[in-house]
């Protein structure tokens, strides 16, 4: 044949990254999609030239289209669908881990041995540009024989700081390891072979809410033929390192992954005090280097004169590359089965030693009445949590919708709560949850990312399928909470009132702003034309428990000790907690009132130059607020522009409004939302400083 026809089944996230690198291979085209979604499938398979789309693996089978199979879908799913892949005489390349159990892993090793088949696994992190680096500088023997790998892996983890516990890392004690820590012990495995011992120590435990233990960080000591290594794990930091070195008989190679540096040190044949010193005049010059090469390619791939060189990128391209390269020749690649079941064993074997697998679980109660008062769409985010409970408090049953029920708060399963498994994205789960319920609040962000069609799409597309369910359903009252976000706020007068309407000029707004001001602009005229029982509310820069503290409302965060302001940071920002966000919604329901806009911001207005000074003490961390003019980054961001615009590329114009509208420095007059609904938000500066960043106190 002339090329592999590859199919790639899943088309989450990771598909455009493999479907990146299967454009970028002469013997290879992308022939296929398969996702249950098929919506996501289409807009996949239009991005990248693939020709056909398949909501269902057999359907894909019969049709006779593929000859390999990447399979990109939760790691529960892996060994079923690479087993039918395989029976079905395809080639498979499998998302780590292999399995997420290792007999199962070996099993399909056998399997993919008796149809002759090849299976790889796609362990990235070896292929890493730095880490092939080291690789190669070892092969080499520049430095003589390995004799000790240590590595640090070192990472935030955004679903544990958020309590988003229904991912499926979080489902079992070990999953942390099968997830995210073998990554680094694929490296490690790929220098010293397969591990046949280990001595491991967990750290501090993180009890999840129904009872079961989670644990950020462990170390080990792992033994094998060529070498030992020392490995230390653990997520939920703010400050990421990821450090392998290889400490040979002649010398130490040592690579950042975060950094993308390689830095090495060996003997010459001078003097120790000569030595130190060439030495240290070598690593300083290799670093200039690399850091002048690294931020040259980020400027070429901006503009695109050059593909993508991030780590994870070039690692997903060069691992599919040499699994098409050993295909070609009919061999298994590194990184086949087995090295993905050895793996798997051992993050079994860690899990076992060291995790408390057998922890008492709670047994909690599903409440799933007929019927329900108020139904939360997007309610067992941030702001849903406060809502439930202020609606329970005023006496409401409420039904939450939630696409995973494993690791919900305790707060989810008190009586007046109806738990509904289903996806805010499935416009029949939708309905179907909306038939049941008098009054309807759509939490739900709606966000999407790529181009303006599919954020449009998301956001004022699924904004309008609620809506219409909620005139099918003869609703009584549809609260959808917008943002601030779709007003402009570039001028410090007048000051926005409840009448004032999104911003006239959105089409000059980024595609988030744009988006929230059309939706609202939907909303009201479904209200005039259809009668539509609307109710806008504009939250402001919503602050408190269980919230994020590094809001993007406050500035650019690049990392989180460095704001980046919006202007330069004096202006009172109009802050909001999240427990009045709540209590409006509730006022809401209780006043009866439709067809209205209100905008939900409090009495106490910090600027930024506060809020990151008292965040900083709260957190005893050094965090920086940096100043900007909004004609500066508005310059950075038209010199971006030009840069890809001179490469060809076809992306919009930065705008001036945009960047002026974030500074927020137009006043908001709230009157009409406290006379209206008897709205009352904090107006003590320090009650509110308490309940609003001093919740992010660590504990």
């Amino acid at each position: 044949m002339s090329k592999y026809r590859v199919c790639l089944i899943g088309a989450g996230f990771i598909s455009e990254v493999h479907a990146e690198a299967i454009n970028k291979i002469a013997s290879t085209e992308l022939s296929a999609i398969v996702d249950i979604n098929e919506s996501a499938a289409k807009n996949l398979a239009s991005k990248f030239s693939a020709q056909h789309v398949f909501t269902s693996i057999e359907a894909m089978i019969e049709a006779n289209v593929a000859d390999v199979c990447h399979v990109l879908l939760p790691p529960p799913l892996h060994e079923p669908v690479v087993k039918q892949l395989l029976n079905a005489g395809m080639q498979v390349l499998v998302e780590k881990p292999v399995t997420i159990d290792s007999s199962e892993a070996y099993a399909l090793a056998e399997l993919a041995k008796d149809k002759d088949r090849i299976l790889g696994v796609n362990h990235n992190a070896i292929w890493f540009p730095v880490f092939k680096q080291l690789r190669d500088k070892l092969a080499s023997g520049k430095y003589g024989q390995l004799k000790h790998v240590d590595c640090v892996f070192m990472a935030p983890l955004r679903q544990l700081q958020a309590r988003q516990f229904s991912h499926w890392m979080f489902a079992e004690p070990g999953n942390i390891l099968l997830e995210q820590a073998v990554h680094p012990l694929s490296q490690i495995q790929a220098l010293v072979g397969e591990i046949k011992e280990f001595k491991a120590l967990r750290g501090d435990t993180v009890t999840l809410p129904n009872g079961q233990p989670f644990y950020p960080k462990m170390s080990a000591t792992l033994f094998a033929d060529k070498a030992q290594a020392q490995f230390h794990f653990e997520v939920g930091v703010e400050y990421q390192v990821w450090r392998v070195r290889a400490v040979c008989e002649d010398g130490v190679i040592e690579a950042d992954l975060v950094n993308g540096q390689l830095s090495e040190s060996g003997k010459t044949r001078y003097l120790d005090a000569m030595d130190f010193w060439l030495d240290g005049v070598k690593k300083s010059a290799r670093a200039l280097w690399q850091g002048t090469r690294d931020i040259s390619n980020y400027a070429m791939a901006l503009s695109g004169l050059k593909e993508r060189s991030d780590s994870f990128y070039q690692g997903i391209r060069h691992s599919v590359a040499d699994f098409y390269e050993q295909l070609s020749r009919n061999t298994a690649p590194m990184t086949d089965a087995n090295f993905g079941g050895h793996l798997v064993k051992l993050c079994e074997d860690i899990s076992s030693e060291v995790f408390d697998v057998k922890a008492d679980i709670k047994e909690r109660e599903i409440k799933t009445d007929d019927n329900f008062d108020v139904l939360l769409l997007g309610g067992t985010g941030f702001i849903g949590r406060h809502t439930m409970t202020q609606l329970l408090a005023a006496g409401y049953s409420v039904g939450v919708m939630a696409r995973n029920m494993n690791q919900l708060d305790d707060c989810f399963y008190q009586d007046g709560v109806s738990l509904i498994k289903g996806n805010i994205t499935n416009s029949e789960d939708v309905e179907a949850a909306i038939a049941r319920s008098t009054y309807v609040v759509n939490l739900a962000h709606g966000g999407a990312s790529g181009s303006w069609e599919a954020i449009r799409n998301a956001m004022v597309g699924g904004a309008e399928r609620i809506a219409q369910a909620c005139l099918k359903n003869n609703i009584k009252q549809l609260i959808h909470l917008g943002s601030i976000a779709g007003l402009y706020l570039g001028d410090k007068s007048p000051a926005i009132t409840a009448t004032t309407l999104p911003d006239p000029q959105k089409e000059e707004r980024g595609e988030y702003a744009r988006a929230k001001a059309e939706a609202d602009l939907m909303l009201l005229d479904m209200h005039r034309t259809q009668e539509l029982p609307i109710v806008l509310m504009r939250p402001g820069v919503v602050v408190g428990e269980g919230g994020i503290p590094f809001h993007s409302g406050i500035g650019l965060f690049n990392n989180t000790q460095h704001c980046i302001g919006w202007n330069q940071g004096n202006n009172p920002l109009p802050f909001v907690l999240v427990d009045d966000v709540a209590s409006a919604i509730v006022q809401a329901i209780k006043k009866g009132v439709t067809g209205k806009s209100y905008n939900l911001v409090g009495d106490v207005q910090l600027n930024a130059r506060e809020y990151i000074e008292e965040l900083g003490r709260v957190l005893g961390r050094p965090l920086h607020f940096h100043s900007q003019a909004v004609s500066s980054l508005y310059g950075v961001e038209w010199f971006k522009w030009l840069v890809k615009k001179a490469a060809g590329r076809n992306v919009p114009s930065p705008s001036m409004r945009d960047f002026k509208s974030r500074g927020m420095v137009t006043p908001f007059d709230c009157h009409a939302e406290k006379s209206d609904l008897d709205w009352q938000p904090e107006s003590n500066r320090q009650a509110f400083i308490e309940r609003g960043i001093h919740c992010y106190r660590p504990e």
